[in-house]
């Protein structure tokens, strides 16, 4: 009979820790456009400055975890596709749109919920040929 409510107390704080677990948990991931013409060309273009991306990682599965990332970048581009798969991750197309189609730059990673980022910068954009990647 003593089993029961320790069976009951373990059940309780997996459950209370399921709810506080990494999987609940979204991060705001700041990337920096930087373009990649001299400022005497790059002067007349339009670029956007920063993109906002959020990551939220998946329950952990034996042996791995995974993460899933949105990204709104419907503001600079439209006619979304998947350029790219592999198992490790996806590279997605998008048609810039007009103010943006000469813009020539890349992103990465400068902030994460607001504090600065100096690791490697697993985010990566590139805005090239009326396209963005």
């Amino acid at each position: 009979m003593l089993l029961k409510p320790w069976v009951l107390v373990g059940m309780g704080a997996t459950a209370l820790g399921s709810l506080y677990s990494p999987a609940a948990i979204a991060s705001t991931i700041e990337l920096q456009v930087s373009q990649l013409l001299s400022p005497a060309v790059s002067s007349t273009l339009v670029c956007p400055t920063t993109l906002t991306v959020k990551e939220t990682y998946q329950p952990y599965r034996e042996g791995s975890y995974g993460i899933d990332g949105m990204a709104n970048l419907t503001a600079i581009a439209s006619n979304f596709t998947i350029g790219e798969r592999t198992p490790f991750s996806v590279t997605w197309v998008g048609l810039l749109k007009p103010p943006y189609r000469l813009c020539r730059a890349a992103a990465g990673m400068v902030k994460v919920d607001g504090e600065t980022y100096q690791g490697h910068s697993y985010i990566r954009l590139r805005l090239m040929g009326e396209k963005f990647t």
